[in-house]
């Protein structure tokens, strides 16, 4: 087999993919060769392999680059990256675990904002009952005093219980969205493995 030979072997194996990709890999190939020059061609040929087996790899995870020559060193990515770890390792985990601790006291804060909340928002109804229950023991004092208690724990009874139900549907939302977003995250995080 020839080096043109090969080229029109390929170039009839890939002709489904999209034009640009093709005339992409073909120029690669082209390349490949010239590079190595003509005495150099029957070796390349050996390295490339047939044209079916690079047209697999070319339709089948987007287009590999040839083999590395015979002579060249093998590079080990896996245990590269693993040294690469085992070296960042001292300054991620403490950057981690502070950023984890960090989300961690913001949600406690935010927590303790909305109970500190909606112990105020209880406390008004409570001091609204006390009012009112306050207009019934004032009444040798004068209707005016009684009327005023019983207005002003009205009052404040009302405005505590609109707080009560509008902090309960703010928590039932939040509760909602966090849920939600929780169950996308995890739903992405299977979709990608």
């Amino acid at each position: 087999m020839t080096k043109d030979d090969f080229l029109t072997t390929l170039r009839t194996l890939i002709q489904d993919m999209p034009p640009e990709d093709r005339r992409d890999v073909m120029n690669y190939y082209t390349e490949y060769f010239e590079d190595a020059g003509p005495e150099r061609e029957q070796e390349v040929l050996r390295q490339l392999g047939s044209p079916e087996q690079v047209a697999r790899e070319v339709l089948g995870g987007g287009f590999a680059p040839a083999r590395e020559p015979a002579g060249a060193p093998k590079r080990s990515r896996g245990l590269i990256s693993a040294i690469a770890m085992i070296c960042a390792a001292p300054i991620a985990l403490p950057l981690m675990a502070a950023g984890v601790l960090v989300v961690c006291c913001m949600a406690l804060a935010a927590l303790l904002c909305v109970g500190g909340l909606l112990v105020a928002a209880v406390a008004v109804v409570v001091m609204g009952g006390a009012s009112m229950g306050a207009a019934l023991f004032t009444g040798g004092l004068g209707s005016g005093t009684v009327l005023y208690f019983l207005g002003s724990g009205l009052a404040l009874l009302a405005f505590g219980v609109l707080f009560v139900a509008l902090f309960v549907r703010f928590g039932i939302f939040c509760f909602r969205k966090i849920t939600d977003w929780a169950s996308d995250f995890v739903n992405r995080r299977r979709v990608r493995q």
